[in-house]
């Protein structure tokens, strides 16, 4: 098929641009004998773009802090090969360190890059760019909000082919643990203890994504749970801004074992 042996030629040379080689170039050569074809791709990457330079542009002053703090975890270096990969995956790294520190509504699109070549060389100037956070394009941009946990509910009988909306949820009864809010239709089937003991995301902290899927991971462990979901709705309390945060949860089928 002429047109993949085309596109792997593309994505060949995709591959090797995206990794600094920019001038790189792929043919295929095809040997044909009686009714087998054997196709030879020959790769000639050339030399490859090296950052002379680099830059950050962060508008956001408390997270510009924060990655000067961070600087010695960094992907980026001056001296490096200009691969796209390895600017990616910083941009993910810088999201997730964020997600981690309270930033709830932070992910890898506020951070773009501008590379400029130096004519008549291999050589690249590198400026990281971390834009300020517009919820709408019409929004005027402002700095990336950090969250802190308010309230955390607990919702032990959440099914989940009933509708999303939380005030679909049937509810009769309520118990406070600990200032937990713990929420049942008809028994608490489970000891408010074991619940607040199997949660990571506790009121007053800064939101962490670890923390939520720690939460997922250590509810997931518990065999008479089916289901777990978690949620979050942020609210503003005088100049903070906090995250309700609602832990939506399945109960299993019971189960028995007999002898005989």
């Amino acid at each position: 098929d002429e047109a993949m042996d085309f596109r792997s030629q593309q994505e060949i040379k995709k591959a090797l641009n995206n990794q600094g080689y920019m001038s790189a170039s792929v043919r295929s050569e095809k040997k044909i004998s009686r009714k087998k074809l054997k196709l030879t791709y020959t790769i000639t990457p050339g030399k490859p773009y090296i950052v002379r330079n680099l830059k950050y542009d962060i508008r956001d002053r408390a997270i510009d802090a924060i990655l000067k703090r961070d600087s010695a975890d960094t992907k980026l270096s001056k001296g490096m090969m200009f691969d796209i990969n390895v600017l990616d995956a910083e941009r993910q790294r810088i999201a997730d360190m964020l997600l981690n520190r309270g930033y709830y509504k932070f992910n890898k699109e506020f951070i773009t890059y501008t590379a400029d070549t130096v004519r008549n060389s291999y050589q690249v100037d590198l400026t990281m760019h971390l834009l300020l956070y517009k919820a709408n394009q019409t929004d005027e941009p402002k700095n990336h909000s950090q969250y802190r946990i308010n309230k955390v509910n607990f919702i032990t009988d959440y099914d989940v082919l009933q509708s999303s909306a939380l005030s679909s949820i049937e509810i009769n009864d309520s118990i406070h643990y600990n200032d937990y809010p713990i929420y049942y239709k008809d028994k608490l089937y489970l000891r408010p203890k074991i619940l607040i003991d199997n949660t990571f995301i506790h009121p007053g902290r800064l939101y962490s994504e670890r923390a939520v899927q720690n939460t997922y991971s250590s509810f997931g462990r518990l065999s008479a749970l089916k289901y777990t979901n978690i949620r979050f709705f942020d609210t503003q309390i005088g100049d903070s801004a906090k995250l309700d945060c609602y832990v939506l949860l399945t109960k299993s089928k019971h189960k028995s074992v007999a002898f005989e």
